[in-house]
């Protein structure tokens, strides 16, 4: 009888002890998961801001071939429809020079961090308003 007692307390230590195993390593599993993809997204949205980024560059540089000038400001690109002179016809188009870009409540384009850009308009120069990616 006594070797039935010893039996039964060994067995539910065991299995105490092979949970809380089990937990810890589930634990350690998850956290690796979700390291790996906090790491994935980082990496997602730099790659996306440097699409922005060169997206709202290359609408300034358009911006002043046919106006002759620079925009006064990122919202002025999200207004005005690109209207390029062609001889004496002006050809307008159905879409403004920065489109489909997340905006704050002012109108101004957001990054994807959800800054907004820093803008120059001496010498036009975007930047994000990011903190650690404004020398993008």
């Amino acid at each position: 009888m006594n070797i039935n007692k010893y039996y039964i307390r060994n067995n539910h230590g065991r299995v105490l002890f092979e949970t809380i195993l089990v937990t810890i390593f589930v634990a350690l599993f998850l956290i690796i998961a979700v390291e790996k993809f906090w790491t994935s997204a980082r990496i997602a949205r730099e790659g996306a801001l440097q699409i922005e980024l060169s997206n709202i560059r290359r609408a300034v540089s358009l911006y002043l071939i046919i106006k002759g000038k620079l925009p006064d400001s990122l919202k002025q690109l999200v207004k005005e429809q690109v209207v390029i002179p062609k001889h004496d016809v002006l050809v307008r188009m159905e879409w403004p020079f920065i489109q489909e870009m997340a905006l704050d409540e002012e109108g101004y384009p957001l990054d994807v961090f959800g800054r907004r850009f820093s803008y120059d308009p001496k010498t036009g120069m975007v930047k994000s308003g990011t903190k650690g990616y404004e020398m993008w």
